[in-house]
């Protein structure tokens, strides 16, 4: 199919970048001209930077502060009737609103008009049309429904969107108890001593060679595969954040991020049904937590300034998603999602459920509003009580987290 020699992309995204560069190679040999039209300045294109240097690198010319209103079709092609804009107060995504110019209307013409404006999301299947989800993906009011993407994060990343998909693979397989079939590797990549050094010496990247201008006339990779000289030496810059980051311990300007070292830890935990007022082991899982290095949040020094936030590299809030410790016992009944560790005895309180748990003679003790139940340190259950006639399901997993806390952290909190 032919797209003319006169291309017009409406839209300002990263979308919109890959459609204008891809639509140029198209008409290269006819000597065409694409144009973006897009109705904010350059300065607010939420495209990568890198994206829009490469489109106007290319010769793809940029038509800023002009925004649609209809297409006409004629003989000689399209028209597109735009209106000119300026820049007026900033709006909810924090860039300045494009606001029309009365009068300013003006055509251009075109064979192809391509949009790529994004899509509404459209929710008619959800009761009041809305869209919410907890701390694990899981929609809210469904249960083992999970939902992510441009969905819930609004216009993102494609990489960021996948791995939704992957961990709630991950968290599906889990549930299913298939999470044995996981392979996972234990071991270290890096000590602390050495990530220290690294951490120390900043070694610059030689940069990405690019396909010269010239020759971005058909789809040959503009960024060509690095031999494996050049990939072994890119990637001994890595800082190995998966393994050990520590950034918002040293970026907290109250100490309240702090980093302490565990053994790889594991253990399988009991689903516990009840029926006819007599519990019964229904299935296990397992709990495990294999990184060596940890992060928890210290509440009673915390500010909520926000700067691990602001300096987190995998794009966390360590002050929300870290487990969050009090000191003592006012900011603890004062705030919600919260533990605190006095001698021997873990507490942790979230939505007005009090949890406590001990070890004591080898025996895990656990307590809350509705259950006292005793394991033993295989977390095999020894006794199950209920306090009283209710449905609510003993949540054994936050009791393998909790015994977790108990046995990692020893004496410190």
């Amino acid at each position: 199919m032919s797209i003319g020699k006169r291309v017009a992309v409406i839209g300002g995204g990263n979308s919109a970048m890959d459609a204008a560069r891809t639509a140029k190679r198209l008409i290269s040999q006819v000597n065409g001209d694409v144009t973006v039209v897009y109705r904010r300045t350059k300065n607010e294109m939420p495209a990568d930077k890198e994206e829009i240097k490469e489109l106007l690198e290319e010769g793809i010319i940029l038509l800023e502060l002009t925004a649609p209103v209809n297409i006409d079709e004629r003989e000689t092609g399209l028209i597109l009737n735009c209106i000119k804009m300026e820049l007026g107060e900033p709006d909810e995504s924090g860039r300045r609103r494009p606001v029309e110019i009365p009068i300013l209307n003006f055509e251009l013409e075109f064979d192809t008009i391509i949009t790529a404006i994004g899509q509404d999301i459209v929710l008619d299947f959800l009761p009041g049309q809305k869209l919410s989800v907890d701390s694990n993906g899981c929609l809210e009011g469904y249960e083992n429904i999970y939902a992510g993407g441009d969905a819930v994060r609004g216009a993102d990343s494609l990489i960021n969107a996948i791995a939704d998909g992957k961990n709630f693979a991950e968290k599906i397989l889990s549930q299913l108890q298939f999470s044995e079939s996981k392979s996972s590797n234990n071991s270290t990549k890096i000590e602390l001593k050495e990530y220290q050094q690294k951490l120390a010496k900043r070694i610059y990247s030689d940069g990405l060679k690019t396909l010269p201008l010239e020759k971005r006339n058909s789809f040959e990779t503009v960024i060509p595969l690095l031999d494996d000289n050049a990939v072994i030496k890119e990637a001994s810059r890595c800082l190995f954040c998966d393994e050990i980051c520590n950034i918002c311990v040293s970026v907290c300007p109250n100490l309240a991020n702090y980093y302490y070292e565990i053994n790889p830890f594991s253990i399988n935990y009991p689903l516990i049904e009840f029926s006819n007022g007599e519990y019964k082991v229904v299935g296990h899982q397992t709990f495990s937590v294999d990184q060596k290095y940890q992060i928890l949040n210290l509440y009673d020094f915390c500010n909520e300034c926000g700067n691990c936030d602001t300096f987190c590299p995998t794009a966390g809030a360590p002050y929300k998603v870290k487990p969050r410790f009090c000191f003592n016992e006012e900011s603890f009944q004062n705030e919600d999602n919260v533990y605190m560790k006095n001698d021997d005895k873990l507490s942790y309180k979230n939505d007005g459920n009090l949890s406590t748990l001990f070890i004591k003679d080898h025996k895990i003790i656990f307590n809350d509003n509705h259950y006292e139940a005793v394991f033993d340190e295989q977390f095999h259950p020894i006794e199950i009580t209920k306090k009283y006639n209710h449905n609510m399901n003993l949540d054994t997993k936050k009791i393998a987290e909790m015994y977790y806390y108990q046995t990692a952290l020893g004496d410190f909190v």
